[in-house]
């Protein structure tokens, strides 16, 4: 798989009860974020910075995480191909 060979996690962090947000550093130095909200209420997200969506569970739900808010019962993954020094305590 693509980007796989050499790849390595970044670390995790909960963001709130029932939010996790995780990175990936992948083969090729591009970035794997995911973030996953099973709570019933949005959750306040770190930047994120822009990135290329990969899989939103609803439109608008990158977008809006991107800003600082996970809606509730969402999840998005984004690629970032240059991440910048944006790194999570782990």
């Amino acid at each position: 798989m693509p980007r796989l060979d050499g790849a390595r996690a970044l670390g995790a962090e909960a963001l709130a009860e029932r939010t996790v947000i995780a990175r990936w550093c992948m083969g090729d130095d591009t970035q794997l974020v995911i973030a996953v909200n099973l709570g019933d209420d949005a959750a306040a997200t770190p930047a994120l910075g822009v990135g290329r969506c990969l899989h939103e569970t609803r439109v608008g739900v990158a977008v809006a995480a991107e800003s600082g808010r996970l809606a509730a019962r969402s999840a998005a993954a984004w690629l970032h191909t240059n991440p910048g020094a944006e790194t999570l305590s782990g």
